[in-house]
């Protein structure tokens, strides 16, 4: 074996805290470090690589569209009431129809991924608006339950998933250095949109009636063609000729086992074949449980300071404080997962393992300040867990996989939601509001746990692609 092959240094990606392709330093007989080509290539590709220009306008465009979409879905409470009283339902089965109508907008994730990769973000960003114009337009007309059933919940939920996935994805092509931001941007529409939305819904409804609201919010989703069509295509960056382009060609050789076989049948076989498939449903079991956690204290928290002598106008700006600081997180998160000081998995796993603090020290509050302060620490540390969620993606599967891997967290996260509110519904009915959120928190940490595990397995993934390359 020659000098130059004893010496050899393998140096992993891992110091910079992603994945990539393995880089080797050798030591020439002058003692000098030549760097490895695919060391250089992976350098070039980060610095020459689309990093805004129209990206910007596409980033406007997008938190438009998740601003009008999920604020929408978080107003239909306020309609409930003439709702109620015009089709002569009672609360109950009213209410199931905007639980229906967001199942179907997450479990729509899948769907819209593989369009997405099939035809592009624009036409189904467009086509989603289309059906979500018109599925408000139907409701506007009904004059039962079953008929606003199919309007409000089917047609427009469907719309609603076509427009969430293209204005999250489309947006990762036109960056580089600064994707994470860009992408938390985006999401910061629906703290925008729940911000705005309610005041809007409630002035139509006082002066024009819930028919007409329907009307002008379909009228709304309409207007959002022109979000969609901004999502001009671009050329895909150049993926690097590392590690995971080299496990992807590995992995498709494998023979499927019965998981992968069954996931075919709702993600892409891209995204099932890749060797670090069983990593990402590892870290999607600890966005389950986050997601599950995450819409409890949004739900009893009002009720339980009421219940310590809060009033019931405080009561409920607690909601908007913490609505207020999730943005901020959001923001906060891009900002971190841009400059590289820590991995996403790194950063999920601590914000949401200290996300357990304020949800347990809240059935114990007792003052105000105290609701005030722990409710914004949970809605920072839960908006910086959100907006990691795309960078998380992209450094465990690659940009290629983005699309298929958040359409499947979507869809796990949408029956999260629904499994979340009734679990705490019977632990407020065998004991306090209070018991809901120690519920919430027990789950959260379950979720920081499960996202440790995920980075203890990408430990032991990337130690065994190492050796791989050699």
């Amino acid at each position: 074996m020659s000098n130059c092959d004893e010496n050899k240094t393998l140096l992993g990606n891992e110091i910079k805290g992603r994945p990539g392709p393995v880089q080797i330093l050798n030591n020439n007989d002058k003692g000098e470090k030549i760097i490895d080509e695919d060391e250089k290539a992976s350098s070039d590709n980060k610095t020459e690589g689309p990093d805004g220009g129209w990206g910007w306008v596409a980033v406007l465009g997008s938190f438009i569209s998740t601003c009008v979409l999920d604020g929408i879905c978080n107003t239909f409470g306020v309609m409930m009431d003439p709702l109620v009283k015009d089709l002569g339902q009672d609360r109950v089965s009213v209410s199931t129809v905007g639980s229906v109508q967001i199942a179907v907008y997450f479990f729509t994730g899948p769907l819209a991924a593989s369009l997405v990769t099939r035809y592009g973000a624009r036409p189904v960003s467009i086509c989603g608006s289309i059906l979500a114009s018109g599925g408000l337009l139907w409701a506007s007309f009904s004059s039962s339950l079953p008929s606003l059933m199919f309007g409000y919940s089917l047609i427009t939920g469907l719309g609603f998933g076509l427009m969430y996935i293209p204005a999250v994805v489309a947006v990762a092509h036109y960056f580089t250095r600064r994707r994470a931001l860009a992408t938390s941007i985006c999401v910061c529409g629906t703290g925008a949109g729940t911000f705005i939305m309610p005041p809007l819904v409630q002035f139509l409804l006082d002066n024009y009636g819930w028919r007409w609201t329907f009307g002008c919010l379909s009228c709304l989703c309409l207007a959002c063609i022109l979000c969609g069509a901004v999502m001009v295509p671009i050329q895909a960056p150049a993926v690097e000729p590392g590690e995971d382009t080299a496990n992807h060609s590995q992995g498709t050789r494998r023979k499927k086992t019965f998981l992968q076989r069954v996931f075919c049948f709702v993600v892409s076989e891209d995204l099932v074949m890749s060797s670090r498939f069983g990593l990402f449903l590892v870290a999607l079991t600890g966005d389950f449980l986050a997601t599950m956690a995450l819409y409890i204290p949004y739900t009893h928290l009002p009720k339980l300071a009421e219940s310590r002598g809060v009033p019931a106008a405080q009561a409920a700006f607690l909601i908007s404080a913490a609505g207020v600081s999730n943005t901020l997180g959001r923001v906060l998160s891009g900002w971190i997962s841009d400059k590289q000081w820590i991995h996403p998995l790194h950063l999920t796993m601590a914000v949401t393992s200290i996300a357990t603090i304020p949800i347990l020290i809240l059935p114990w509050c007792s003052v105000y300040w105290t609701f005030l302060a722990m409710s914004s620490l949970f809605g920072l540390l839960t908006g910086c867990w959100v907006a990691a969620e795309s960078p998380l993606i992209v450094s465990l599967l690659g940009l290629e996989l983005l699309t298929p891997g958040f359409g499947l967290l979507t869809a796990g996260g949408g029956l999260a939601a629904l499994a979340g509110p009734p679990l705490a519904g019977v632990a407020v009915d065998l004991g306090s509001p209070g018991m809901a959120l120690v519920m919430s928190g027990c789950v959260m940490a379950a979720a920081g746990g499960s996202y440790g595990v995920a980075t203890w397995r990408k430990y032991r993934y990337t130690r065994r692609e190492l050796y791989l390359e050699i």
